[in-house]
C-alpha cells in the first residue's frame, strides 16, 4: 500500500501535539477579579486566546513545580510561552522563568536543565515560544514535571508567569485496535 508522504516522512508518523490530560502546580497566584492564574490556563482551549490566560505563582527564591499528565509514546519538543503575554505592562511587570529542570514521570528522573531566553516584548501575539528539543526523544511519557529554579525578575513583581505549554511527539497507540466491517 502507498501512504501520504510529507518531507520524506510518512504522514501517519508525523509529530503532533500531545493532549494534556491534567496539570497541577505547587503554587498559584490568587485570582484578581476576572483574571485567573490557575494551572489549567496553560492548556490551550478552543475559542480562547492563550495570551489572555496565564498561570502565575509567587517566586521567593523557592522552586515552583508544574506537573503535566500526558500519554505519549515519545515527546520530541516542548514549546513554552514564557511570561504574562496579555500586554506589555503585564509582560514587563511580572517575572519570567529563567532556569528550568524537566523530569520524566517522577522527580527522580531528570532529563534536561534549560536556561530560557529573556525575550523583549514584541507586541501582543508576536511573542515567540521557547523551543526545547529532546535528542534523543523521551519515551513512555506519563508525566512531565517542569521545575522553575530561577527567574528573570519583573519590573514590579517576582510572580512568575507562563502563558502556554505544548508537547509535541507521538501519542500512545490504543491497546486494542478496533477494525470496522
Amino acid at each position: 500500500m502507498f501512504g501520504v508522504f510529507i518531507a520524506c516522512v510518512p504522514f501517519s508518523h508525523a509529530i503532533t501535539s500531545i493532549p494534556i490530560d491534567g496539570v497541577k502546580a505547587s503554587a498559584t497566584l490568587l485570582d484578581k477579579g476576572k483574571e485567573s492564574f490557575r494551572p489549567e490556563n496553560l492548556i490551550m482551549k478552543k475559542n480562547v486566546s492563550p495570551f489572555y490566560q496565564v498561570w502565575g505563582a509567587p517566586f521567593n527564591d523557592n522552586t515552583v513545580t508544574l506537573e503535566f499528565t500526558v500519554g505519549a509514546q515519545q515527546v520530541n519538543v516542548i514549546t513554552l510561552f514564557n511570561g504574562n503575554t496579555r500586554d506589555s505592562a503585564a509582560y514587563e511587570n511580572n517575572s519570567l522563568a529563567r532556569t528550568i529542570k524537566i523530569y520524566l514521570n517522577s522527580k527522580n528522573n531528570l532529563v534536561k536543565t534549560v536556561t530560557l531566553a529573556k525575550p523583549k516584548w514584541l507586541g501582543h501575539g508576536k511573542t515567540h515560544p521557547d523551543v526545547i528539543v529532546f535528542d534523543p526523544p523521551i519515551e513512555n511519557v506519563r508525566k512531565i514535571i517542569i521545575e522553575i529554579e530561577s527567574i528573570y525578575p519583573g519590573r514590579k513583581w517576582t510572580d512568575v508567569c507562563i502563558a502556554m505549554v505544548k508537547f509535541w511527539g507521538f501519542v500512545k497507540m490504543p491497546r486494542k485496535v478496533k477494525l470496522g466491517k
